[in-house]
């Protein structure tokens, strides 16, 4: 059994959206540190509603907040980073996006350097049946906590990340898929994983490899509820473009 390094996991923080003073929606995400500040990349569907539904839809929501919950303590303390987000997307229509966190608020949340995203020939050694592990906050009905619930999933690579596919009906383009469920609040999570010669037991020396955009649902499973048990990622490295200076 493959365990990432605690510190790969906290990377991820839950994320809420507004616009307008109005709260819309939750979901995952994570900080990345590059030399020009601190971003913070999730997907892009999560904080553009006109991605989602087009013109008709509302455009990209104003406010962001990052709620770590490594940080937060009963006692009281910092719980959340927000701020007036500047969204920046992908040109070709993946399902990415981010935004620089302003300020000195670093000490917050813990970030991992964008020299740990997996380029092109990291990503080309990954095969077929690789172990990947994704770490984000689901919105589980029915379970109640004073702070948000942080859940790691192992899953395996489906489809090669270089060999990117469009899903019929599915937002944005150039996914891979992993067999392993992603609920909803899992939209931004990171999914980590690396080269086989940089896997050591017990913990991985892992790099960011994905961003996790949802799961997929056939035709029939939408008719009985169910799922495929498949989730549809973007590589990591498409999105550094909107972290560079």
């Amino acid at each position: 059994m493959s365990i990432l390094h605690p510190m790969w996991l906290s990377s991820a923080v839950q994320i809420e959206v507004w616009k307008s003073n109005e709260w819309c929606r939750r979901g995952s995400g994570i900080i990345i540190r590059s030399e020009s500040g601190h971003y913070l990349v999730t997907a892009r569907h999560v904080v553009d509603e006109q991605f989602v539904d087009g013109p008709k839809g509302r455009s990209p929501f104003d406010k962001v907040r990052i709620i770590n919950p490594a940080f937060i303590s009963f006692g009281g303390g910092q719980e959340f980073v927000e701020w007036e987000a500047d969204w920046k997307f992908d040109a070709d229509e993946n399902d990415l996006a981010a935004t620089k966190i302003p300020g000195s608020d670093s000490g917050f949340y813990r970030a991992i350097s964008a020299d740990a995203i997996l380029d092109e020939e990291q990503l080309n050694s990954l095969q077929i049946g690789h172990p990947l592990i994704m770490s984000g906050f689901p919105a589980l009905g029915g379970i109640h906590d004073e702070r948000p619930l942080m859940v790691g999933r192992q899953g395996v690579l489906s489809s090669h990340p270089l060999r990117e596919i469009s899903i019929k009906d599915t937002l944005g383009r150039n996914y891979f898929l992993l067999d392993s469920f992603a609920q909803s609040g899992f939209s931004g999570a990171p999914l980590f994983g690396g080269e086989p010669q940089r896997f050591t037991y017990p913990r991985i020396q892992a790099g960011l490899a994905g961003i996790v955009c949802g799961h997929f649902r056939s035709a029939l499973d939408r008719q009985d509820g169910g799922h495929a048990g498949l989730s549809y990622c973007v590589a990591a490295h498409r999105a550094t473009n909107l972290i560079d200076p």
